[in-house]
């Protein structure tokens, strides 16, 4: 997974003006910005927080871990998050899958068999590249 994070070094504020700065250059914040950035950082949060929750050799959906991150409905933008994170990360984004027990990646593709292997690891079943929820979701 690619990290594709905005290139924000940090965020400041000064005189009660947040700024940016990227590359040497500070740049001034709107309200409206500074309240969309930070609400994003929390629920960024949020979301790694209810990913790290997932024990091993259980998974969660997508679905289910935006509610445990108190973002219901929220299943696609934990799918966007996931996407960013680091290829060392620590965080166990391999035990997340789609509502139907299925890895979302491309079976084609060289995250699909990590996933798949990391999977099967920690002792879940993936037959026909689906888990069985009812043997495997974790409650948390």
């Amino acid at each position: 997974m690619k990290n594709r994070r905005a290139n924000l070094s940090f965020m400041t504020k000064s005189q009660g003006a947040a700024t940016t700065q990227s590359k040497g250059q500070t740049t001034a914040l709107s309200e409206w910005q500074t309240t969309a950035l930070s609400e994003w950082q929390t629920n960024e949060q949020r979301i790694y927080s209810a990913l790290a929750a997932i024990p091993a050799g259980k998974v969660a959906t997508y679905g289910q871990i935006a509610e445990l991150a108190a973002l219901p409905r929220a299943a696609r933008l934990v799918g966007q998050v996931l996407s960013k994170l680091p290829d060392d990360t620590q965080l166990p984004w391999h035990r997340v899958i789609n509502a139907a027990g299925k890895i979302s990646l491309s079976e084609d593709s060289p995250s699909f068999k990590v996933q798949k292997k990391r999977l099967q690891d920690e002792g879940i079943d993936v037959i026909n590249n689906r888990i069985n929820l009812k043997q495997f979701q974790w409650h948390g």
